[in-house]
């Protein structure tokens, strides 16, 4: 058992590691650079982004997600509120930058994900009584083996 378990974490160490490095090499170095003095005009609520650290690497940087656009004093975005795995937060706009990809979401996917977390979109496995049958499936076709003991 122990080395089973030693090999699924050499596994997912491993597993953790490419990820890390693809994701460093593919995604974050085609991220786009900005000059100092752009336009954050683009920034809009709904919109995922990485959160600036300058006390971490770019790998760790949190997520977020806008919720709120805080324009300053003379109407120009200064400010927005984002929520993170950890909470809701306000960060200055300089230190935040945002993924090239969007998601637009249509009348369709706000009612798909609002009836999934409602629940009434949970899986019921429905068994047969046939005892040689050892896999069932789902209401959505997935396959559910039984645990015989």
């Amino acid at each position: 058992m122990q080395q089973i378990t030693n090999k699924r974490i050499k596994y997912r160490l491993a597993l953790q590691k490419d990820l890390g490095r693809r994701f460093r090499s593919e995604y974050l170095g085609s991220l786009v650079q900005r000059p100092k003095l752009q336009k954050w005009s683009t920034i809009s609520v709904g919109d995922v982004v990485l959160i600036g650290n300058d006390n971490q690497k770019r790998i760790n940087w949190s997520l977020g997600r806008v919720i709120e656009i805080i324009p300053g004093k003379e109407g120009i975005t200064r400010f927005v509120r984002l929520r993170t795995v950890r909470g809701e937060m306000l960060r200055p706009i300089q230190w935040l930058f945002l993924l090239e990809i969007t998601c637009q979401m249509t009348e369709d996917v706000k009612a798909k994900v609002a009836k999934r977390a409602s629940g009434s979109c949970c899986q019921r496995v429905s068994y047969t009584n046939d005892k040689s049958c050892r896999s069932c499936f789902t209401d959505y076709k997935n396959t559910v083996w039984k645990n015989h003991q």
